[in-house]
């Protein structure tokens, strides 16, 4: 029998990406889910059809917008992924899907709270600067566990003031973990 804390750890990881396709099974073993069909569904960018603006995109009023599209390898999501009695922590480098050139990584802290849900904060960091032996750009994604829609709220470098969105998109393969972000920048 499942205890509640293993029902609720059910749904873990991926940073930044609200629907957790990373969980333990009854022998303690780390397992990755699919993505729920709901989240690649193409009518959920209809609402932004109906402004005017078209598929994957933010209006230029709000600044220097963007569309990137990332990878996960689903064996760096779990190889990342710590597990406590209060959430779980995860760490793991992310993909240009257009290069396949590793751009990045990604850490999240995920917190199960008292009615079972779970909420994350995470950062996308790229830039690495060999210098400073940091990320000169970061932005920060937030979410509950089971949405497929995380919110973008803030950034530096070159994410500076971001505001936008995160959804899941159909991976190449079975190997690994597609997200889309529609970012803006810039603080004016």
């Amino acid at each position: 029998m499942k205890s509640p804390l293993t029902t609720l750890l059910a749904l873990i990881t991926v940073p930044a990406l609200a629907y957790r396709p990373v969980y333990i099974d009854d022998k303690g073993e780390h397992l990755f889910k699919p993505s729920p069909p709901s989240s690649k569904s193409p009518g959920k960018h209809r609402h932004l059809e109906r402004k005017g603006a078209k598929k994957g995109s933010l209006s230029p009023a709000f600044g220097n917008c963007k569309t990137m599209h990332l990878l996960a390898k689903i064996e760096d999501i779990i190889a990342g992924v710590k597990i406590s009695d209060r959430g779980e922590t995860s760490s793991f480098p992310f993909y240009d899907m257009g290069t396949m050139k590793e751009i990045g990584l990604f850490t999240d802290v995920a917190s199960i709270m008292q009615d079972g849900e779970c909420v994350f904060t995470g950062v996308l960091s790229t830039d690495y600067n060999e210098e400073t032996s940091s990320f000169d750009s970061q932005m920060t994604i937030t979410g509950t566990c089971s949405g497929a829609f995380n919110a973008i709220t803030g950034g530096t470098g070159g994410f500076d003031c971001a505001r936008g969105f995160q959804s899941f998109t159909e991976a190449p393969s079975e190997n690994f973990y597609a997200s889309t972000i529609n970012i803006c920048v810039g603080c004016s």
